[in-house]
């Protein structure tokens, strides 16, 4: 996107406000039926009754920006090499061992799976707990 500056800002906002002027002069004349006046009169008639906009106040741009370096960044590979060889073929975790006995074990599974809905249904830490420790 095109970055502006104050000027031409604001010569936009006056050749904005300039075709503002001339539709409104249009409408008045549709409205009112004198399509005989001259644009010009109508225009010093219209810019006497319209006040000035106010003022703003116009802070300056600062003269002495210094010029962004180009800044190097690492590439993706060199980013993520720790991930990808954490998940290589050969570097597979194990889980640990009382995950897999639980799961090997109906008994544990139940427990586990009867843990789970009371803390759903908001049971007491004493009781999950003595749950746990019959799991194990």
């Amino acid at each position: 996107m095109k970055e502006y500056n104050y000027e031409e800002i604001n010569r936009m906002q006056k050749a904005a406000l300039e075709r503002v002027r001339n539709m409104q002069i249009k409408s008045e004349n549709a409205v009112k039926g004198t399509e005989n006046e001259n644009i010009s009169q109508l225009r010093e008639k219209f810019y006497s009754t319209i006040s000035e906009a106010p003022k703003t106040e116009h802070i300056p741009m600062p003269n002495n920006i210094p010029e962004r370096k180009e800044e190097k960044y690492r590439s993706f590979d060199d980013v993520f090499s720790d991930a990808n060889k954490a998940s290589a073929p050969g570097n597979t975790v194990e889980p640990p061992a009382v995950i897999s006995d639980i799961f090997r074990d109906p008994d544990k599974s139940l427990l586990l799976a009867l843990a789970l809905l009371l803390k759903a249904d908001g049971a007491g830490e004493d009781l999950l707990m003595a749950l746990l420790y019959i799991m194990l």
